[in-house]
């Protein structure tokens, strides 16, 4: 749908055809994309019903879903919601205590606000795709510098690793978690796919946030 949108056929062409569409329907679906975004959600079609969102019809369709709804679930997924509540606790852990833990703290946060502002201006220049790649990259890497940090005990290590998985979440997925989703889905089904992975990404926090002491 982005790409449609800023008129780049041949580039969504290729798009649809790695998502779902074969050669010989992916005219029609471009053709279905360009329609839909002349109308208002649901003007021309009816609404959609829980059923065409959760089980629908078309191939295409379980494509696009699936993809807006894979960001959403990943974004949450990670395990950032834990970072961001608990960065604290587990920076005592790893030995750092009263103002140090505080200073690393406001480190994490600090790498969050610069890497979202980078992200947001990038994704429209570079595309949604490199960066949710990068974004996944850069989190499984940080995930494994913060275990490696609490293998060996080192403070400093911990800091660092939390701010390489706090940046590469803001690269990618902070700023396009709810973007992807809602140009992705089609515009019958939007409104109510986007509920669900609002639900989705509120539901996958509230666990880990509640879960995350309990595992350590």
């Amino acid at each position: 749908r982005w790409l449609v949108y800023k008129g780049k056929s041949v580039m969504a062409k290729a798009a649809l055809l790695r998502v779902g569409s074969t050669p010989e329907t992916v005219e029609a679906d471009l053709a279905k994309i360009e329609r839909g975004q002349q109308h208002q959600a649901g003007a021309d079609e009816g609404e959609a019903s829980w059923m065409d969102v959760i089980c629908p019809g078309d191939a295409l369709t379980r494509s696009m879903i699936f993809a807006g709804m894979g960001v959403a679930f990943f974004s949450q997924a990670s395990g950032t919601e834990a970072i961001v509540y608990y960065s604290p606790t587990v920076l005592e852990k790893a030995g750092l205590v009263g103002k140090q833990a505080l200073l690393g703290t406001m480190g994490v946060g600090t790498c969050k606000i610069i890497f979202l502002a980078i992200g947001s201006s990038l994704f429209d220049r570079l595309g949604r795709q490199p960066l949710l790649i990068a974004s996944g990259l850069g989190l499984g890497f940080a995930f494994l510098v913060e275990g490696f940090s609490q293998m060996i005990n080192s403070a400093s290590l911990a800091v660092v690793g939390l701010c390489l998985a706090m940046s590469s979440f803001s690269l990618g997925f902070s700023p396009l978690t709810y973007v992807v989703p809602t140009e992705v889905f089609p515009t019958r089904v939007r409104a109510k796919a986007m509920s669900l992975a609002l639900f989705t990404t509120r539901l996958l926090a509230g666990v880990i946030s509640l879960s995350f002491l309990s595992l350590q």
